[in-house]
């Protein structure tokens, strides 16, 4: 059985923040990529020569673009509905401060919906 890493990315016009997180090992990777199909594809590259990559990312303005690009190299990526996402009470992001590692956590126990059309 191959190690898997469970990745939540955090995706806006000009970058790409990511959280990658091994549930066998408890491994934490966070890493910030320019958003850009080649620099992405290059650390997508990096992160899956230690394991097997399931990411997702909060639907948005983004579209279906990252999970075209991922999908295109063999990469499991689902677009996920961010009112899906698991909060506590009084859980927020005020600061600006992306959810990704949130949703790096909740993928592995399946605690997220996928976004409307997302596995087209």
């Amino acid at each position: 059985m191959s190690i898997v890493y469970y990745g939540g990315l955090d995706v806006h016009q000009k970058s790409i923040a990511a959280f990658l997180y091994c549930s066998e090992t408890g491994e934490c990777i966070e890493e910030e990529v320019p958003n850009d199909r080649v620099r992405l594809l290059r650390a997508v590259s990096r992160w899956g020569a230690r394991g097997e990559l399931r990411l997702c990312y909060e639907a948005s303005s983004a579209g279906f673009v990252i999970k075209r690009w991922l999908d295109e190299v063999g990469v499991d990526c689902e677009v996920v509905a961010p009112a899906f996402i698991p909060k506590g009470s009084g859980d927020r992001n005020q600061d600006g401060s992306s959810g990704r590692a949130e949703v790096g956590a909740v993928v592995p126990v399946g605690d997220v919906a996928y976004g409307a059309g997302a596995r087209q």
